[in-house]
Parts: C-alpha cells; sequence; structure tokens
C-alpha cells in the first residue's frame, strides 16, 4: 500500500515536471519572437544612426553586447531543455 502511493506521488511529479518544460519552452519561444521583432522594427534606426558613423569602437561595443546577449539567450535555452 505505501509503495502505491508512492509511486502515485512520483508521477504526479513527473507530471509537473513535464508541464513545466513545456510552459518554460513556451515563454522562452514567446521571449525570442519578441527579442527578433524589436530588432526588426529597429534595423533601419541602426543602420542610419550606428552603422553609418565612421567611429569603429562604438560599432564594436555595440556588437559585442549584441552577439553577447544573442548568445547568452540561446544558452540559457539549451540549458533549459537539456538538462531540465
Amino acid at each position: 500500500m505505501f509503495a502505491l502511493g508512492r509511486s502515485g506521488a512520483v508521477r504526479g511529479q513527473i507530471e509537473y515536471a513535464f508541464t513545466s518544460l513545456h510552459a518554460t519552452f513556451y515563454v522562452s519561444a514567446a521571449a525570442f519572437m519578441i527579442w527578433f521583432w524589436d530588432i526588426l522594427l529597429n534595423l533601419d534606426v541602426e543602420v542610419s544612426i550606428l552603422w553609418q558613423r565612421k567611429g569603429t569602437i562604438i560599432k564594436i561595443i555595440y556588437a559585442l553586447i549584441w552577439s553577447f546577449h544573442a548568445t547568452s539567450a540561446q544558452s540559457m535555452d539549451i540549458q533549459s531543455h537539456s538538462f531540465g
């Protein structure tokens, strides 16, 4: 009797974990789409203000910050799906 009750509790925890994993996936996908939409909306402003200037230091700093943000978001998404 005790083992049966315990396996039901474990089953409930497993179902909760899978539900949470699906919710995490959808939240990550929504955040990615908002980020991508923001890039598309601001791309013309970015090109006209930043990339047509002569200074290279600002361009390098901006590119490093942008690439770090993109790769850190992807690595967090991969970790959350790989390791649960």
